[in-house]
């Protein structure tokens, strides 16, 4: 049985490896994209590792026709950023006592001063308050952009934006508005699982993909249009 040429089995694991092109490595500061793929069978690894060569195959015409980012996947990777606070603020309202009336008020005190933190935060435009988080964002897809390039400025605002949303939707958990959406259009849509971010974004379980949401286009098909709309200039 042959092996994928960009999977390797190290220690029971399944792992994702791909070259990244030379003229590309000062772009992506990196010579080589890893991921873990995980413990599943081999078809199911393959599987994995064939969509992960596809999405490669993407970044790489992306990144040598376009280095900056085009707006629509920075909305993506705001949007990811969004869903993944959301999952942090749920983890710890699943924590709270809800049989003790002083911690679940206390708690909800807090979302609330939370929520309007985050909020006079955006209305300020304080983006050196997501400026960190930003860079690790693009830092862990695999994107080199510096700080001076548009692209991180938009980025930044909407992380703020998504702090926004995340925090404005757990204060409304915490009053009992479990089916609270956030008032910015931006992450309205209903929450599932993340939508692939470029590369490097962590799989859901190899054997069975992940369920897909109304949420759009996915990065892959937001890049290949943004390739075609470039060669067609």
């Amino acid at each position: 049985m042959g092996q994928h040429l960009y999977m390797k089995l190290d220690g029971g694991r399944w792992v994702f490896r791909r070259r990244v092109p030379a003229g590309l490595v000062p772009l992506m500061r990196r010579r080589e994209l890893v991921r873990t793929i995980g413990a599943c069978d081999y078809r199911a690894a393959q599987r994995e590792a064939r969509r992960l060569a596809y999405l490669a195959d993407d970044l790489f015409t992306m990144l040598k026709t376009s280095p900056s980012l085009p707006p629509e996947l920075v909305d993506q990777l705001a949007r990811d950023w969004y869903r993944r606070k959301l999952d942090e603020h749920a983890g710890r309202l699943a924590r709270i006592d809800h049989g003790d009336s002083d911690e679940f008020e206390a708690a909800e005190e807090r979302a609330r001063r939370s929520y309007e933190r985050h909020r006079a935060h955006m209305l300020r435009d304080d983006r050196e308050m997501v400026t960190g988080a930003a860079t690790h964002l693009l830092q862990h897809h695999g994107v080199a952009v510096g700080e001076d390039d548009p692209a991180f400025t938009d980025l930044c605002q909407k992380l703020l934006r998504a702090g926004t949303a995340a925090a404005e939707v757990n204060f409304a958990h915490h009053r009992g508005d479990i089916s609270a959406r956030p008032s910015d259009p931006l992450f309205s849509a209903p929450v599932s699982q993340p939508s692939p971010i470029i590369i490097m974004s962590a799989p859901q379980a190899a054997a069975q993909p992940a369920p897909k949401a109304d949420l759009g286009p996915s990065i892959k098909e937001l890049i290949e249009a943004h390739t075609k709309a470039l060669s067609a200039k």
